[in-house]
């Protein structure tokens, strides 16, 4: 890392230990709806307009929030998203998770406590691909010991409604509350909708104004062509917000075989609970995965012997907690930035 990456680490860890209760009342805010406007979210706090634009610019200009659109690499017949988790030399595992965090395909990189050390999901484009990935590419990577790899053959969520909690129902925007997973097919992207799709990749809170401006389009033709994106389940927007900020301290990935007759109906269950932020079902050695958010082990704890052991039909569960992201919806992230959870002073 740069000495200037360094300084602003810690300056963005500094800036996050100084935020104060409005400051965590917008991000929340954010991490339920990304693209709220300031005006609805100005009315839901009960502060000027000028006065969250400002707060959540700040924000942003930290690093403590961003918010980007993902787009299902599957729907979008962008490539397949395929799980590695990785077990690691002894104090090997930040390096090895840089490293990957380094690479182009690869979306998602944590760090891992349990029986692996690293996560990754990397985009496949095709079998040639990952075949270079798992049989040349994995073993020049220094430190790593041993790969499970896992293919999505479905996506059935991918939320950020694990900070409702903190707001209440009613203060939800139709846009943030939960919706079913699309069913059937859609039309193909059209030209205009993968350039959509790159813009919002990096800054999903573009206006349609902007959107409009920026593609050589109408105001109307984008608003529609983002709807559709969204209804149809191509694009979701990411709030990149470490939730150990809003006092969610615990993040973490399960794996589980189930009975295959029984796949749909556990991933259905598991996508009504605001705590799970995604599920998918895969090939190899899990038949589902999902990331859950929680605030303590205590909830962890109820989540895994309420929730999980109350599922009919799973056979067999591995729990891994994540101990930081180094990459998260293609951006580097810093691992755990953030520091107490003391309320600062800052005022305006």
């Amino acid at each position: 890392m740069c000495a200037d990456s360094g300084f602003l680490h810690q300056l963005a860890s500094w800036v996050c230990r100084m935020l104060d209760e409005t400051d965590r009342r917008i991000l929340a805010r954010l991490a339920v709806d990304g693209r709220e406007t300031w005006a609805n979210m100005a009315r839901a706090l009960g502060l000027s307009e000028s006065k969250v634009a400002r707060r959540a610019q700040r924000l942003f200009d930290s690093g403590c929030a961003r918010v980007v659109a993902v787009p299902d690499p599957l729907r979008c017949e962008f490539g397949t998203p395929v799980l590695v988790h990785l077990r690691c030399v002894p104090g090997h595992a930040r390096a090895v998770a840089d490293r990957l965090a380094e690479r182009p395909d690869t979306r998602l990189v944590v760090l891992l406590a349990g029986s692996f050390d690293v996560l990754a999901e990397l985009i496949s484009t095709d079998r040639d691909h990952l075949m270079r990935v798992i049989h040349e590419d994995f073993r020049e990577l220094e430190g790593a010991l041993e790969a499970s790899v896992e293919s999505v053959l479905r996506t059935f969520k991918v939320g950020f409604d694990w900070a409702r909690g903190l707001l209440g129902h009613d203060a939800l925007t139709p846009r943030s509350r939960p919706r079913a997973a699309h069913q059937g097919p859609c039309p193909e992207l059209s030209a205009v909708d993968l350039n959509l799709i790159a813009a919002l990749s990096k800054d999903g809170r573009l206006s349609y104004a902007a959107l409009a401006q920026r593609l050589g389009i109408t105001e109307s033709l984008a608003t529609r062509r983002l709807r559709h994106l969204v209804d149809c389940g191509y694009l979701t927007f990411s709030p990149l917000i470490d939730p150990a900020l809003l006092g969610y301290e615990i993040e973490a990935f399960l794996r589980m075989r189930v009975d295959l007759r029984k796949v749909d109906a556990i991933a259905r269950r598991l996508c009504r609970e605001t705590s799970v932020r995604y599920v998918s079902a895969t090939a190899g050695a899990s038949d589902l995965v999902c990331e859950a958010v929680l605030r303590d082990n205590a909830a962890l704890s109820d989540f895994l012997t309420g929730t999980i052991a109350n599922l009919d039909g799973v056979r067999s569960l591995e729990t891994t907690v994540e101990l930081g992201s180094v990459k998260r919806a293609y951006r580097p992230r810093p691992v755990r930035a953030h520091a107490d959870n003391a309320p600062g002073t800052g005022e305006g």
